[in-house]
């Protein structure tokens, strides 16, 4: 097979898996969507008869958000492997810019997907943002002493953005029984 044949196989592969996983990611999140309806029923009966409503969502609904979106990254992942620089470089200039905006429809799904999880868990999705932060404070330090100049710098200031935005997300989930610590740490205009 030659290397055009390759690439095509390649290619193809690469695109039924990034297909795939986000199959995959869907199915669990359309699974999780019937947990959250569970749970909206049993808040409205515990209503309905005066029942205290429950507090914490369902352990299966966050997993299987979870396992949605690792699975979207997962495929995407293994897609960018499958299709290595060295595949990449027999294309001509047009159809590079094709195969990048092909694999830059997966992060659109993930953004899609992390939106989501974002809005049915934003104290969870908070947490992960610092995590984020954190690392890419890291990896900006890093290049910034290596090398002196302004891209690192600035995206040190994108990494202490996102800590911020992280913690905006933390405190709009927060469970109730840490609201008053937070607050005391975190004391808004308001308090």
């Amino acid at each position: 097979m030659g290397p055009l044949g390759e690439l095509l196989q390649r290619s193809l592969t690469a695109f039924l898996v990034i297909i795939g996983s986000m199959g995959v990611a869907y199915i669990l999140l359309r699974l999780s969507d019937k947990f959250h309806y569970a749970y909206v029923e049993r808040q409205q009966s515990a209503r309905a008869e005066g029942r205290p409503e429950p507090e914490e969502r369902m352990f299966a609904e966050w997993a299987l958000s979870t396992l949605s979106v690792v699975v979207a990254v997962a495929g995407a992942s293994i897609a960018m492997y499958i299709l290595t620089p060295e595949t990449v470089i027999w294309l001509s200039v047009s159809t590079r810019n094709v195969l990048y905006l092909v694999l830059a429809l997966p992060c659109l799904f993930l953004a899609l997907f992390f939106y989501r999880l974002r809005r049915q868990f934003p104290f969870l999705y908070g947490a992960a943002e610092i995590v984020v932060a954190v690392l890419s404070i890291a990896v900006a330090i890093s290049q910034l002493i290596e090398e002196a100049s302004l891209a690192p710098l600035l995206l040190v200031l994108g990494g202490i953005y996102i800590f911020v935005r992280g913690m905006d997300n933390m405190d709009k989930g927060l469970p109730a029984r840490m609201r008053h610590r937070w607050d005391i740490i975190f004391p808004s205009r308001d308090s």
